[in-house]
């Protein structure tokens, strides 16, 4: 428990570290008009928050699986991997490199350590894999990471703003003292409206959000060890998720922006729920655009670090671990 709370801050470090670290993308990869962006585990959420941002930015772009790599490479100019270290399981697509005129390698060690033989000796050989690195270099120890996840999202931001910087779509400026307040406040505004998140029946968001939020969910699956909780739309709420949980005991975490027509939202929403048995969890953010995701996940993860406090769970030697070589291996 130490060593995740002691983690947290060195998350917002990270995510503040690479989005003041400059990109050089150059103009062949940034004209690039389809892309496929692909990561598992804790780096599916940043992935997949890519995919979305990169199509906001004026591009064909969708998230592919892992496994989609196995039998033959999707079909996209640019290849998009997220991986902290570099597992087995991420060596599989960037054995297609080849078949991409670019791939972008979003990753914590450089070249230099992926020629060594734990790392496959030569992942760097095709001329067309460029890494894109940033911070911390491991994060060993826990099956829960914080720090990488959210260094790796600033960074598919970032390159999500060199995009649509260069098809001029987005003149949104990184909010750096914005979200640096933000970022070291998490704690505070996360325990101000304290929920137990081991009675979690999902997420709601709103707008773009549902999709950029996908990989918060993570965090509950690896780190309170309970199913995958959804992420549903608020205004989609009322159509099966309300009716899956409404007679009994459940909390909501509401992903809400800091504007008035949110807050209308909020209002209609707290009018549905039974405030008996129903708890919300409201992370709140005034970040623009995707920063509020960074904002959301920091708030979460001092919210997951509160429920292992209450409710102790090995994440050091925790269940099925050393039995996941067959799947987790594949790629070596």
């Amino acid at each position: 428990m130490a060593l995740l709370a002691s983690r947290v801050p060195l998350a917002a470090e990270a995510a503040l570290s690479a989005v003041c670290s400059p990109l050089d993308l150059g103009k062949d990869l940034l004209s690039s008009r389809t892309w496929i962006t692909t990561g598992t585990g804790a780096s599916e959420g940043p992935a997949r928050a890519l995919a979305t941002l990169l199509r906001q930015a004026g591009v064909l772009a969708d998230f592919a699986p892992i496994s989609s790599f196995a039998e033959g490479p999707p079909r996209a100019d640019v290849c998009v991997v997220v991986s902290q270290r570099l597992s087995p399981n991420a060596r599989v697509p960037l054995s297609r490199a080849s078949s991409f005129a670019h791939t972008l390698l979003v990753t914590t060690v450089d070249a230099s350590e992926l020629r060594r033989p734990a790392f496959g000796g030569s992942v760097d050989a095709p001329k067309n894999v460029r890494i894109v690195k940033h911070g911390p270099p491991d994060e060993p120890g826990l099956l829960l990471r914080v720090v990488g996840p959210a260094a790796a999202m600033a960074t598919c931001i970032q390159i999500a703003h060199e995009v649509a910087s260069f098809n001029q779509r987005n003149g949104l400026a990184t909010p750096i003292a914005p979200l640096e307040g933000a970022l070291r406040s998490a704690r505070d505004r996360a325990r101000a409206g304290r929920g137990s998140l081991h009675e979690l029946a999902g997420f709601v968001a709103l707008g773009g959000d549902v999709a950029l939020a996908d990989g918060l969910r993570n965090k509950v699956l690896e780190g309170l060890g309970g199913a995958h909780p959804p992420v549903w739309d608020l205004c989609g709420l009322v159509h099966g998720p309300l009716q899956s949980f409404y007679d009994r005991e459940a909390t909501l975490v509401l992903l809400e922006r800091e504007n008035p027509t949110t807050q209308d939202l909020t209002a209609r929403l707290m009018r549905v729920l039974d405030p008996a048995r129903h708890h919300v969890v409201r992370l709140r953010s005034s970040l623009p655009g995707p920063y509020a995701l960074l904002d959301f996940e920091l708030q979460l993860d001092w919210l997951v670090v509160d429920a292992l406090e209450n409710r102790p769970r090995d994440l050091v030697d925790w269940p099925g671990k050393g039995c996941d070589a067959p799947l987790y291996e594949l790629g070596i």
